[in-house]
């Protein structure tokens, strides 16, 4: 081997060697620190720009998902203070029965009235209270009520209009039809008001049998709401499932395009560790070549 001192070659060559295996071991030791071998759009520029966009849909899904529940727990309200109107009409129809019957004197019937119209007062506490969010559920008031359901801006498949239901949902006294508003009891005396759901009939059997017909409908009325609600509950649930499932899907593709194989590079880092050591030996003795031609020279 020649020996030269202007210019040494094998000390450059292991200078190179052993700066492209620090960067190398250094490279590996990062991704090991991180988990992730695309760290900067250096690493892998498109693989980068692929897991940004995927990250930002696995984000927008979470989101949806989290709207998708509120609109779940909208809904659940909504149900549970139609529940509650349910059960106060269920008592209101079994007083009316049992005052229809006409071994009642009218002090009796008065006190059976006195329970349907705080029963019905309580419908419109129930319609003006049930609230979410500062929105009032049960009076009719909510006419849109839109749900952002996916993590895209076009509205036909990302979004859920649950207004419509919401609208019909008027369970106060007046919106299911079932006012009353009897100051006297007994034949020939008629109540007062001009929008009695006994329309100014007195307080007699016959009359009391012809307002089971109302609170009939009106207990249909919330049971076919309530029906609806669960059909949108499903929806929104099912909405909920299949995004979940999606974003595991880019999850899975985002993490193979920027996790580290832990094993690979814990094995790739012995490597350069190795590398680095016999590089910086080898640019040891490079460095005393000189000296051995000075020795030739003394000599």
């Amino acid at each position: 081997m020649a020996i030269r001192v202007n210019t040494n070659v094998s000390s450059l060559i292991s200078q190179n060697s052993l700066s492209r295996n620090t960067k190398s071991l250094e490279a590996t030791m990062k991704q090991l620190a991180t988990g992730l071998k695309v760290n900067n759009a250096k690493d892998d520029a498109a693989g980068l720009a692929i897991s940004e966009a995927l990250k930002a849909q696995i984000r927008g899904n979470d989101q949806a998902i989290r709207n998708i529940e509120n609109a779940v727990n909208v809904i659940s309200i909504a149900e549970g203070g139609m529940q509650s109107a349910t059960e106060d009409l269920l008592r209101i129809r079994e007083l009316c029965i049992q005052a229809a019957s006409d071994i009642y004197e009218d002090d009796k019937k008065q006190a059976i009235m006195n329970e349907i119209k705080q029963r019905i007062a309580n419908i419109d506490v129930t319609s003006e209270t049930t609230t979410f969010a500062g929105k009032t559920m049960l009076n009719g008031s909510v006419s849109s009520l839109v749900i952002q359901t996916g993590a895209n801006s076009l509205s036909a498949t990302n979004t859920v209009d649950i207004g419509p239901v919401m609208t019909n949902l008027h369970i106060s006294a007046g919106g299911l039809d079932i006012k009353l508003n009897i100051t006297s009891l007994g034949n020939g005396v008629k109540a007062a008001g001009a929008d009695d759901a006994i329309d100014g009939a007195t307080w007699t059997g016959d009359m009391i049998r012809q307002y089971l017909d109302k609170l009939d409908a009106a207990i249909n009325k919330i049971s076919s709401d309530r029906s609806m609600l669960g059909a949108y509950t499903n929806r929104l649930e099912s909405l909920s499932s299949n995004m979940t499932t999606m974003n595991e899907n880019f999850e899975s593709t985002k993490s193979s395009i920027i996790d580290v194989d832990v094993a690979k590079a814990s094995s790739d880092m012995i490597k350069y560790q190795i590398l680095q050591q016999t590089s910086s030996n080898s640019l040891m003795q490079s460095n005393n070549l000189p000296q051995i031609a000075l020795s030739l020279l003394g000599s």
